[in-house]
């Protein structure tokens, strides 16, 4: 769904209706070994002795690997677990297939992780469910209907739910790099007046802001970052602002607050802290 790895019931199973017509021969020998064996790692598939093809990017992957994918997007499979990083399926039930008033339901998920959003920027990822259907169509659908609705602000179109605005809480987040809040680049940009960028993969003298810098959110603003890493056992932090540093021990306490959830959630290997304020 977009970018989320995980999702409820109710949406993997509109995301993956089952499709079991136009299967190749290849993805019919892996269905049948995966209803067969119940659970099954790609490696049990060499067995099969089907050799490489080349996939989606031009480079060559295994063919077996390649229909097990294929048979999880059609719903006939299910990634149940991962072992050293490789996903491990099993078969699934049989779902109904696919529907407008599905894909509606799928679209009208999408718009609420992030709304507001430009509407550019919800076609584009709604488009990742064209498999489906007509997600725009069906988005267009929605507008028509009033269950989203269209502000323009600045001479741009957003969509939103049509809902009360809750109580922001006043918190400090560390938010991951495809956080539903810093997904949309271009809307990061539009709300907070500055630019974010994932450097992992940017040469290391053309980094900005850090290999892998954590959006800092404060109440409901983005005012800069956290890169964070484990030396010597110890958790070194060192955060960065866009401005100036908010000021008063509200916001000190929060930040200390997010830092101790930050340390449990990497677990009881930690020797302690080294925070560079």
């Amino acid at each position: 769904l977009y970018a989320y790895g995980f999702l409820t019931r109710e949406l993997h199973a509109l995301l993956h209706p089952t499709r079991a017509a136009g299967l190749t021969k290849t993805e019919r020998r892996v269905l049948e070994v995966v209803r067969e064996r119940g659970r099954v790692h790609p490696k049990d598939l060499a067995v099969l002795g089907i050799r490489r093809r080349v996939n989606a990017w031009g480079g060559k992957s295994k063919a077996t690997t390649m229909a097990l994918d294929e048979l999880q997007h059609r719903g006939l499979i299910r990634v149940v677990a991962r072992e050293a990083g490789i996903r491990v399926y099993e078969p699934t039930p049989e779902r109904p297939p696919g529907s407008k008033a599905g894909l509606r339901r799928l679209v009208l998920a999408i718009a609420h992780i992030l709304a507001p959003a430009p509407e550019a920027s919800l076609r584009r990822a709604v488009g990742a469910l064209r498999r489906l259907g007509d997600p725009r169509a069906a988005l267009k659908e929605l507008l028509a209907d009033g269950t989203l609705e269209r502000h323009v602000v600045n001479g741009e179109a957003w969509l939103t739910p049509p809902r009360a605005l809750p109580e922001v809480p006043r918190v400090v987040r560390f938010l991951a790099p495809f956080d539903p809040v810093v997904w949309d680049r271009a809307r990061f940009e539009r709300l907070w007046g500055w630019e974010y960028r994932f450097e992992a993969y940017t040469p290391i003298p053309k980094r900005v802001r850090g290999y892998y810098a954590l959006p800092l959110l404060w109440v409901d603003r983005v005012i800069g970052w956290v890169n964070a890493k484990v030396e010597d056992g110890k958790l070194a932090v060192e955060p960065g602002f866009v401005g100036t540093k908010p000021r008063g021990p509200e916001f000190r306490r929060e930040f200390d607050a997010e830092l101790a959830r930050f340390e449990h959630f990497l677990g009881s290997g930690l020797r302690g802290r080294a925070y560079r304020r």
